[in-house]
């Protein structure tokens, strides 16, 4: 087998951390109906915030909010909320639809202004904080990504026609949101 041969098998850093994060989600899910509801709930909680941090790092870095990492993070959410506790699975979907349509209709109305990779990561925001705290995760994101995008104009750091990635503000959202209003779990 030639040189070449070897590194072309070699998986890319991208695929390797879709890898991770496929196993890290299957692993937590296979473990969660053996634990107790309150470890169970908590695993769960963690482990989506544990993405929601790596997405916002993506997005930071690439301007990108993979969907091979956030779809299968959404369906954890949904399936861990029904392993834990199968009566909340309605707030989390609910939570997931509200941040989805507002998200979509923004980024609808914004005609490219936002991309769909932050549209997506809402509903993961929201699957996990319910609908009242999915929607204050989006109040808290977008109003901390206004604050800062107005700084910088105004210190002349960006133009009007520069992009900020808007999923680390709606991560921070998100968390400051878990404190104000709970996990659906």
């Amino acid at each position: 087998m030639t040189t070449e041969a070897i590194v072309e098998r070699r998986p890319s850093p991208e695929r390797l951390v879709y890898l991770g994060v496929a196993l890290l989600l299957g692993v937590s899910l296979g473990i969660t109906p053996a634990l107790e509801r309150e470890a169970a709930a908590a695993m769960v909680s963690q482990v989506v915030l544990a993405v929601m941090l790596l997405l916002s790092w993506l997005d930071l870095t690439t301007l990108r909010v993979p969907n091979a990492i956030v779809y299968p993070a959404l369906a954890f959410a949904l399936a861990g909320t029904a392993l834990v506790d199968v009566s909340l699975l309605d707030e989390a979907a609910m939570g997931a639809g509200a941040n989805l349509g507002i998200m979509f209709l923004v980024a609808l109305f914004g005609r490219g202004s936002m991309g769909m990779g932050d549209v997506k990561f809402a509903a993961l925001a929201g699957s996990i904080l319910g609908w009242k705290g999915g929607i204050g995760a989006l109040l808290l994101g977008f109003s901390s990504g206004a604050a800062l995008a107005l700084v910088l104009l105004v210190l002349r750091v960006r133009s009007l026609k520069d992009s900020l990635p808007l999923t680390p503000f709606l991560a921070g959202g998100s968390i400051a949101s878990s404190f104000l209003f709970g996990f659906v779990l």
